[in-house]
């Protein structure tokens, strides 16, 4: 076996897990250590696992793939209003109330406005999809 077989996850969604667990992970070792010590401790670990996994946390976390925030561009022609402000308050986790999801939904909606929701990092992946389904572009 070659050693990049070894550290292989068949699964793209196996693969993107692994990715937003290590940033979690690393997240939580940079506060409970401190900047320095942390990221140290980060690095002998990410050395030592998928000589990979090193790079594309590091590209997730540059791009914001793994945050915790997605922001909505619009809403597509055609969206149900009501699907996409029961999308809002789902996701966000700050437990929109129905008027601020609504006005959320208008100024996407009529206002050409953006809007940043806060999702669970960990979630993100299910957030976005539940979001795009609903109508709104992302």
């Amino acid at each position: 076996m070659l050693m990049n077989e070894q550290y292989s996850v068949k699964e793209t969604d196996g693969r993107a897990q692994l990715i937003s667990d290590a940033i979690a992970f690393m997240q939580s070792i940079v506060r409970h250590y401190g900047e320095d010590r942390g990221m140290a401790m980060w690095e002998q670990m990410a050395d030592s696992c998928d000589p990979a996994l090193k790079g594309e946390v590091f590209i997730a976390m540059l791009t914001g793939q793994f945050s915790g925030r997605i922001t909505l561009h619009g809403v597509r022609d055609g969206a149900n209003a009501v699907a996409c402000i029961k999308a809002i308050r789902s996701v966000d986790r700050r437990r929109l109330g129905l008027k601020e999801a609504k006005d959320m939904y208008d100024g996407l909606k009529y206002n050409s406005k953006s809007a940043i929701l806060e999702v669970e990092s960990n979630q993100r992946g299910r957030a976005a999809a539940e979001l795009r389904t609903a109508g709104f572009e992302l």
